[in-house]
């Protein structure tokens, strides 16, 4: 999205367009969702120092956007909307727990490579890596 933009190319909107997924029983657990909070952890590091031009220190800022945005499938599949109880309620703040362990870890891996090596820091920064 952001390179249609930088080059001012032009988007469309359709409304009535849509994807359906299939998630399967594995995409819907505890440990995918701290799987995948790490991976966007470490990719959210990578843009923030991408953008910054240098390594910043990407901690708290956008921990909370990330946590609704990787625990939204459940919202999806309702499994939060449904009457409340203490086995959904235990199940939802186990995945919360989840996502926010994973999604740290993965920021601060991210982060302590990049200022640990130089070398990575500097294939983080760079212009095109078609070169």
């Amino acid at each position: 999205a952001r390179l249609v933009h930088e080059r001012g190319w032009l988007t469309l909107f359709d409304g009535a367009a849509s994807v359906r997924h299939a998630v399967t029983a594995r995409r819907m657990t505890p440990d995918y969702f701290e799987e995948r909070a790490y991976a966007q952890g470490v990719s959210d590091s990578y843009t923030r120092i991408r953008r910054a031009g240098r390594a910043v220190l990407p901690w708290h800022q956008h921990v909370r956007a990330a946590v609704r945005r990787l625990a939204a499938p459940l919202r999806e599949r309702n499994l939060t909307r449904s009457a409340p109880t203490d086995a959904a309620t235990a199940q939802w703040r186990a995945v919360l727990r989840a996502v926010r362990c994973g999604y740290f870890r993965g920021l601060a891996f991210h982060h302590a490579e990049v200022a640990r090596d130089p070398a990575l820091l500097a294939w983080v920064l760079k212009e095109d890596y078609l070169a």
